[in-house]
């Protein structure tokens, strides 16, 4: 028998009793949902992710015009959160504030797809997919934004990431804010559920036989603007400066980090060597880490390099994600030859150089000199769990973070990467250090807790000197179902696809009958 279909404007779950939702809703979806987004507009409205969660949802299911509603709150949740790329680019601003619309548009779409039985788990199932889905589109992988990021300040809340990532933080508080919005029940059970994964610890890892168990680091913050020509750069004198500072700390750190593309000296050929050398502000036996560009045989691409104190090259990683726009023209790889040349042309003079680098590959785990392992992780790879669970997998006890925010002008994305950092540490069990220009500079432990030096927007270059507790330089047992958790979701994508293109976008034109 088929379903009747509620009168106009009254509620899918409940037609007939519930007011029906329309622009005012709409309003306070994207009210909620932009000021919980980091950094909040202020101390307690990272809660205001529930409140825009559960408007949304009353708009998916409560509205005469669910889809046009829902992409007017997705393009306002979009443009917020990437406000300062205007910076960089503001027809790319644009373009991402615009086609960003569309995830939302799609979360509509599997909610209503479960109208007869149960939206609430619609909903929940649309967040976590286009969450998902946006942070591994191809070639326009986004993962900022992510819901469940609102929370990354309290990291003893973030019991979901821990155990299932950011696939079922964003699920569940879906589900929260669904369940608020129409049964108890399913409030009560997803509450619940998210209460128990941040009461019931997950198992940790011993630390390797003999190991040790700590290592001091010294974690060099830039605050001069710095771009992709290393060559080219003023601060190194007061890098320099800041290095030697830390090094005059008792005792002396280990290992020095330094942001990306600070190092003022560039890769060439295959296999690498330096374009000069350079004798870092360091002694033996400590090793200096930084960022710089490797214009390779394969192409050009960052690199985060291994220094000793001679500036010997002992070893390097490769960015393995590049910044789609900011690096690298998305689908020119597809375009004939001449096409995809004078797309460059255009975008040279915009961006500052040519958007034309490449992915890197993944290298086994670099090494202080006492033979402790560590990752080195450049900016973009840090928005990515799989990159950093790459890292731990191949044996790091460590992740370091060399990153250059200073496109963004002191803007929401240094936020939102730290709380990216803080996701990557709870997801791997092991602590981030993070070296930034324009960012936070800061320790982030395996439980989530931040440590970083107090914030001075105009402060010169400075370094966060600490005794950094090692990690297990395993995943934790339990990752299998982060993997799980995503291939689910990949799933959920693919067998619904059908329903959430075939008619929202000729609907976003008027009421749906």
């Amino acid at each position: 028998m088929t379903e009747p279909t509620p009168p106009r404007g009254r509620s899918i779950v409940a037609a007939g009793r519930d007011r029906p939702a329309g622009a005012g809703t709409a309003a306070l979806a994207a009210l909620g949902l932009c000021a919980s987004a980091p950094p909040a507009w202020f101390v307690g409205a990272e809660l205001a992710v529930l409140l825009g969660l559960w408007a949304l949802f009353r708009v998916a299911t409560r509205s005469a015009q669910p889809y046009r509603l829902g992409y007017a709150i997705g393009v306002a949740h979009v443009a917020w959160f990437s406000w300062s790329l205007r910076h960089v680019t503001p027809a790319g601003y644009a373009a991402i504030a615009i086609l960003g619309g569309l995830y939302y548009v799609a979360v509509v779409a599997w909610t209503r797809a479960f109208r007869g039985a149960a939206p609430w788990l619609g909903f929940g199932l649309g967040i976590a997919a286009t969450m998902w889905l946006r942070a591994h589109a191809p070639e326009v992988a986004y993962p900022h934004g992510q819901v469940a990021h609102a929370l990354y300040v309290w990291p003893e809340l973030l019991g979901p990431v821990r155990w299932g990532g950011e696939v079922l933080a964003n699920g569940l508080l879906a589900l929260l804010a669904a369940g608020l919005a129409t049964r108890g029940r399913v409030a009560l059970a997803a509450a619940a559920a998210w209460a128990l994964l941040c009461i019931v610890p997950p198992p940790v890892a011993p630390a390797p036989d003999g190991a040790a168990a700590t290592l001091r680091v010294a974690a060099v913050e830039s605050r001069y603007p710095i771009r992709f020509e290393p060559e080219r750069q003023g601060p190194f004198t007061a890098l320099v400066r800041a290095t030697r500072e830390a090094a005059s700390a008792e005792p002396p750190p280990e290992l020095v980090l330094w942001p990306e593309s600070a190092w003022p000296a560039l890769l060439e050929g295959e296999p690498p060597r330096l374009s000069r050398r350079l004798v870092p502000p360091i002694e033996h036996p400590a090793r200096l880490c930084a960022g710089t560009v490797w214009r390779s045989e394969r192409g050009r691409l960052g690199v985060a390099l291994l220094l000793d104190a001679d500036g010997a090259l002992v070893g390097l990683h490769e960015k393995r994600v590049t910044v789609p726009a900011g690096e690298r023209v998305p689908f020119v790889r597809w375009l004939p030859e001449p096409l995809a040349d004078r797309l460059y042309e255009l975008m040279t003079p915009v961006i500052g150089f040519r958007p034309d680098a490449i992915d890197g590959r993944r290298r086994p785990p670099l090494q202080t000199a006492s033979g402790i392992p560590f990752a080195a992780l450049t900016c973009f790879d840090n928005a990515f769990a799989g990159v950093a669970a790459a890292a731990v997998e191949d044996g790091a006890r460590l992740v370091a973070v060399l990153s250059n925010e200073s496109w963004y002008v002191h803007g929401n994305e240094l936020d939102q990467m730290v709380a990216m950092s803080v996701f990557r540490a709870l997801e791997t069990g092991t602590p981030l250090v993070r070296s930034t220009v324009d960012g936070l500079t800061c320790v982030v432990g395996p439980d989530g807790r931040v440590d970083a030096l107090p914030e001075q927007r105009d402060a010169p270059p400075r370094a966060l000197v600490r005794d950094v507790e090692l990690g297990p330089a395993v995943l934790p047992a339990w990752h299998g179902l982060h993997l799980a958790l995503a291939g689910g979701t990949l799933l959920t994508v693919l067998g619904l696809l059908g329903y959430p293109l075939r008619g929202p976008l000729r609907r976003m034109r008027g009421a749906e009958p």
